[in-house]
């Protein structure tokens, strides 16, 4: 279950700013709610995940290398997932933002990215497809490319996405702490199991996993991140391509799926072998309405 906790003013702040796209009531669980995790099909081949449609993945965003994009062809230039969270900001992994190509690794510019929203499929141009260019990358000023501290980051794309666009809509942030053994779902397009990229977004579900044992697997784990996988078995996670994507949990409300993101898919051993490390989405709230609000 999800801990609630008291609002601070500025954190209901946070939500009025990041909560009008998403059409969100505040960032609190419904009493009445029903927590909604879709099982993975025994076809699946993404680490232990399965393909899922675009009403279960509005809130998904694709983070593209332009040259590679014109150079080799739509999808090809992916190399990380995001959350939209307002109208013209994505929220991803800061290491996403690097170039790693170099040595030292270097950052990249705002130029070198496009956007795309609103479909599942990496390869395939669907008819709800939306894509931007990105005017501004916001990374956290303590990143470290070695020791993925501080590993968020903002992206701000040239336009805006409509309200009304039936395929594109943001997220629900989380502002609540995440007890142990929490069922959470992830997506991406990141490595299958046979080390190939997918055509169809793909979902697995996990489970959050207290930060003793993660601490245990990692060491020195920060106290801004959480865990999730299968502890010390694996066999569902995310892979690479997935960096920067949602860790989210689905509630059904009334009748209607809402997504909660509640981290980060930022870095692991390997995919799908232990537990996976997310920035926790609780714990950099108050820095994400700041890099909006200036």
């Amino acid at each position: 279950m999800i801990n609630n906790r008291k609002m601070s003013g500025t954190l209901q702040s946070v939500l009025i700013v990041l909560c009008l796209f998403a059409q969100c009531r505040g960032s609190s669980l419904p009493t009445d709610a029903t927590l909604r995790v879709p099982i993975p099909s025994k076809e699946s081949k993404i680490i232990g995940g399965s393909p899922i449609s675009i009403n279960d993945a509005k809130y998904q965003a694709s983070l593209r290398i332009v040259a590679t994009e014109s150079s080799r062809g739509l999808g090809y230039g992916h190399i990380c997932g995001g959350s939209i969270i307002t109208q013209r900001v994505i929220l991803t992994a800061a290491h996403c933002l690097m170039n790693y190509n170099t040595d030292p690794a270097t950052e990249r510019t705002a130029g070198e990215f496009k956007v795309v929203v609103g479909s599942t499929q990496l390869f395939v141009k669907e008819a709800n497809m939306l894509q931007y260019y990105v005017q501004e990358l916001v990374r956290h000023v303590g990143f470290d490319s070695v020791s993925m501290v501080n590993d968020i980051a903002l992206v701000f794309i040239n336009g805006y996405i409509p309200w009304n666009w039936p395929t594109a809509k943001a997220i629900h942030l989380n502002d609540m702490e995440l007890n142990d053994g929490v069922p959470c779902n992830v997506s991406g397009w990141g490595n299958t199991e046979m080390g190939t990229i997918p055509n169809n977004l793909l979902s697995t579900v996990v489970r959050s996993i207290s930060y003793a044992d993660c601490d245990s697997v990692y060491g020195n784990i920060p106290l801004t991140m959480i865990c999730a996988g299968n502890f010390m078995a694996g066999g569902v996670d995310a892979c690479q391509g997935d960096s920067g994507g949602p860790l989210m949990i689905p509630e059904l409300y009334k009748g209607v799926t809402r997504y909660y993101l509640i981290g980060v898919v930022s870095y692991g051993h390997g995919c799908g072998k232990v537990p996976g490390i997310y920035i926790s989405t609780q714990h950099w709230m108050d820095w994400i309405v700041e890099q909006i609000e200036t």
